[in-house]
């Protein structure tokens, strides 16, 4: 597995490893605003923000994530890229993705806005091309 033209690419949760596949690009909300990571991108660690993570596969096969707030780890190991993304929640299709209520509090709201938006956009299969 030395082809530059992939990483493993895991999404986990506290409670399960929700994705763990090859791939060649993966679409992330970061603090500081969307990043895209790509074979051969080099070894980080940022901070997610909720929001809609898109990965795309070897076979140009997208899938959609709805994830909380988190991080993202990029790394070299045992000669292969490894990308992991660890958030609080991640929701695929196939999970129950019912809006959560808005909090009084600012900020919260935020996240839930981001949250909601981002279930949205995987309960209808919307991506980015």
């Amino acid at each position: 597995m030395s082809d530059d033209s992939y990483f493993k690419l895991e999404v986990i949760t506290p409670k399960r490893v929700v994705f763990s596949e090859l791939a060649k690009e993966v679409i992330l909300p970061g603090v500081m605003g969307e990043m895209c990571i790509l074979p051969g991108h080099s070894a980080m660690l940022a901070v997610l923000e909720p929001g809609l993570v898109t990965a795309k596969d070897c076979n140009n096969q997208k899938s959609l994530f709805a994830v909380d707030s988190g991080f993202v780890q990029v790394q070299e190991y045992d000669g292969e890229s490894k990308v992991n993304v660890v958030v609080k929640f991640a929701w695929t299709a196939e999970d129950e993705l019912e809006p959560v209520p808005l909090p009084s509090d600012l900020d919260d709201a935020y996240r839930v806005r981001r949250l909601n938006e981002a279930k949205m956009k995987v309960k209808s299969g919307a991506v980015r091309e």
